[in-house]
């Protein structure tokens, strides 16, 4: 509702008692909007301000103006659970990391079966994660700046996504400092780049959980959603830092998969293992894993995903 004595003939945006009869897309354009224009917000809204005559009405009001992106709007549920509850930008990191690692391996597997050459400079080789580590500097910089525009945002987001999985694609290189990516210790690039996307997966679902924020929750099913999220999480983190990324990531989705990875034995290289076990119990993970069918599963994963099929070594591209 308009406030006694705020000129009639100036479009002014809704208040907030007026958004709940506006469409989903309009009511967060117009937050938005009185987000960005406090100042003219409060002008508009004392008593005899009068901008002058005001232009002739085609019969509908100009838009306000947005800089939201909002760009899976057509997806039933997006707009309510990602880009009002301001994930947006973590969903398009998630995506971009997830793409850029699945076509950065294609093209290096590529390029191992037909020969292909690498990127060089000036004759030195140049690895993939020398331009991601740019990108990631970049989008980090920006992001800490005074653009606050949900665009520059989502493209910030989306250039730390592709700069991340070309960093972590070579996570074993900048470990050993070496050049292993097609040798054993390469694997640790792939569950790098697999705990890389359990982070941000766990990140897109534990902040503002999905229908959390809605009223569909009563506050005691609020608060027992909540223990619960919290707990999955950590049975999560904690198969994560046992050595199994997998399970970990599985644990994000699926109930008490996590707390079965949790309280089983870490891998012996994990740092839970370095952490709090001794070499009595390390030397009992070496021979438990040795024999586990999941630790032969896994390799076949990090093998399909990494491309580490038995052929002749070449340099990572």
């Amino acid at each position: 509702m308009r406030e006694p004595g705020s000129n009639p003939g100036l479009a002014q945006p809704l208040l907030p008692g007026d958004v709940e009869t506006a469409s989903g897309s309009e009511a967060s354009a117009r937050s938005i909007w009185r987000s960005n224009h406090p100042v003219l917000l409060d002008l508009v809204r004392t008593p005899g301000f009068s901008p002058g005559p005001a232009a002739p009405s085609s019969g509908r009001e100009r838009p306000l103006p947005s800089h939201a992106v909002n760009l899976f709007r057509f997806i039933p549920g997006y707009e309510d659970e990602i880009f009002v509850a301001g994930k947006e930008p973590l969903l398009l990191l998630l995506l971009s990391f997830l793409l850029a690692f699945a076509l950065t391996r294609l093209y290096t597997r590529l390029a191992r079966r037909h020969g292909w050459g690498s990127g060089r400079l000036a004759g030195v080789h140049v690895h993939h994660m020398v331009p991601g580590l740019v990108l990631v500097l970049l989008a980090g910089m920006i992001s800490f700046s005074s653009y606050r525009s949900a665009a520059v945002v989502d493209v910030c987001a989306i250039a730390f996504g592709i700069g991340a999985a070309l960093v972590l694609d070579e996570f074993a290189l900048v470990f050993h400092l070496d050049d292993v990516y097609w040798e054993h210790e390469g694997r640790q690039s792939v569950v790098a780049a697999v705990l890389g996307a359990a982070a941000a997966t766990l990140m897109l679902v534990v902040t503002a959980p999905f229908g959390i924020h809605n009223g569909a929750f009563g506050e005691r099913s609020r608060l027992f959603a909540f223990a619960y999220l919290a707990s999955n999480s950590l049975y999560a983190i904690v198969s994560l830092l046992k050595g199994k990324p997998f399970v970990g990531l599985a644990a994000i989705f699926f109930p008490f998969v996590g707390l079965v990875g949790a309280v089983r034995l870490a891998h012996p290289a994990s740092p839970w293992a370095h952490l709090f076990y001794d070499e009595h119990k390390r030397e009992r993970a070496r021979e438990r894993f040795r024999h586990c069918p999941g630790q032969r599963m896994r390799n076949r994963v990090v093998n399909a995903l990494g491309g580490f099929q038995h052929g002749p070594h070449s340099p990572g591209a």
